[in-house]
């Protein structure tokens, strides 16, 4: 996976069983970014086992291209905070090879956190989403 690599601390890894982009059914809300990822839309599917439990998570296109182009481990829940943190890590300083990878939403958050950090560099401010 190419990536600028924001990197969670993970003991242990689920196993991934499906990985799938199927079109939305029924309404369905992002697992990060709680948006609701309405009926018609794609969206990312993952069917994991963890500690002897299967577990799905949906998330919308804009945070899984968050999640292929900029981390290589997370936290399922946790990964616009650690996007977030890893702006934080790399002073702003995000690759624009790796932004332009970006869905158009993903590309318009991630800028306005940049934009926020080169403001607020000094304090570990963020509004919120």
């Amino acid at each position: 996976m190419d990536c600028i690599c924001f990197d969670a601390d993970i003991d242990d890894f689920a196993t991934v069983l499906k990985d799938l982009t199927p079109t939305a059914k029924k309404q369905h809300k992002c697992h990060e970014c709680k948006r609701i990822i309405p009926v018609g839309e794609k969206y990312h599917k993952e069917i994991t086992l963890y500690d002897k439990q299967f577990n799905v998570h949906k998330t919308c296109l804009d945070c899984n291209s968050f999640r292929k182009e900029l981390v290589c481990s997370f936290h399922w829940g946790e990964l616009l905070e650690q996007v977030k943190e890893g702006i934080f890590s790399c002073y702003g300083n995000i690759p624009e090879s790796a932004i332009v990878k970006l869905t158009p939403r993903a590309r318009e958050m991630i800028c306005g956190w940049v934009d926020q950090y080169w403001h607020h560099e000094d304090s570990e401010y963020w509004e919120d989403d």
